[in-house]
């Protein structure tokens, strides 16, 4: 599964927002937000930069550190992210 490269932005316009990629493409429309939906928010905003961070950890490993339990929670949460999970 292919998603939309960040960086994303969050555009508002009264309670409903939009996230949006780099060239301005809607990655997500939500309607009526209230505050204690923005922490959810901010964290599906976050998503391609902490997907990159997981991906760098994942480069990371040398041999003989695959068998880690880190290893393996990188790997899952790649592939979660991924739609493979």
């Amino acid at each position: 599964m292919k998603h939309t490269p960040g960086p994303w932005k969050v555009v508002q316009r009264g309670d409903d927002y939009r996230i949006e990629g780099r060239r301005g493409e809607t990655v997500l429309s939500i309607n009526r937000v209230t505050i204690a939906m923005l922490p959810d928010l901010k964290l599906i905003l976050a998503a391609p930069v902490m997907l990159e961070a997981l991906q760098a950890v994942a480069r990371s490993f040398g041999p003989g550190e695959t068998d880690s339990p880190l290893h393996a929670r990188v790997n899952a949460a790649i592939r979660a992210a991924e739609g493979e999970a």
